[in-house]
């Protein structure tokens, strides 16, 4: 009798802790750490972007491509940061940097992953046009960090946002 009961007890702890457990899980506030974003330069102006062109070509090395190193800081799990500019109405990459230092990579090496990838890049003045990309390029307005602190990540909201419709690469369209 004595082991039925002991049985029984530590059921009932056990599961009373478990409960107490999922509890204390689900009145956490999870959340994801805000990753490091793109730049988009319009002339003298250079926004922050909730999106990731390059991403759209579903490249099967997506995962820290560029050689930057064995340290993936957490704000940056691709381990680059891409800088892309509209001129003359077409979204063009104009260079990507290692987050952890930003350092430039070698725009070769960037053009020797696209076609490694299966992607033969088309160059305009010598930078790689985002032709591939028809979608919205999302930028959020007062988005004040630099390149190596994501300070202010936690304080975008959606209504801040403003979209740059795109299809192949040629801009047609700010929202």
């Amino acid at each position: 009798m004595i082991i039925k009961h002991n049985k029984k007890m530590k059921t009932k702890i056990l599961s009373l802790l478990l409960i107490i457990a999922f509890t204390f899980i689900f009145k956490l506030d999870l959340s994801a750490t805000e990753q490091t974003p793109d730049v988009l330069i319009i002339g003298k102006d250079s926004f922050y972007l909730h999106s990731f062109p390059i991403e759209k070509l579903n490249f099967k090395e997506n995962m820290n491509p560029f050689d930057t190193g064995f340290f993936v800081s957490t704000n940056c799990w691709r381990g680059y940061q891409a800088i892309w500019e509209i001129k003359d109405n077409k979204l063009l990459l104009q260079k990507i940097v290692k987050c952890n230092t930003d350092t430039e990579i070698d725009y070769n090496s960037v053009i020797s992953y696209f076609e490694k990838n299966g992607y033969k890049p088309k160059l305009i003045n010598g930078k790689i046009f985002a032709e591939w990309y028809s979608a919205n390029l999302i930028k959020c307005e007062n988005f004040q960090l630099s390149n190596k602190h994501l300070q202010e990540a936690a304080k975008i909201k959606k209504k801040q946002q403003v979209a740059f419709k795109f299809i192949n690469g040629e801009l047609i369209l700010k929202i």
